[in-house]
């Protein structure tokens, strides 16, 4: 897993496959300076219409990358 590819998943705006109006916002924090470790990836789904800052649900989780 390499931080690099990790963080070019970062997006804004990304449709649902159901078409159900809603969209994702996917943040990706800086990759580290020393490998093995862990980054946070935050998934923010919101109504299309709505502000970026005002999600319905936010998730966040740690992936292991092990090269940048």
């Amino acid at each position: 897993n390499s931080c690099t590819a990790l963080a070019d998943a970062a997006a804004t705006g990304v449709p649902d496959a159901a078409d159900t109006g809603l969209v994702a916002d996917i943040a990706v924090d800086t990759c580290p300076t020393s490998y093995p470790a862990a980054v946070t990836v935050t998934v923010a789904v919101r109504d299309a219409d709505a502000d970026p800052g005002s999600p319905v649900v936010e998730m966040a989780t740690k992936i292991v990358v092990t090269a940048p």
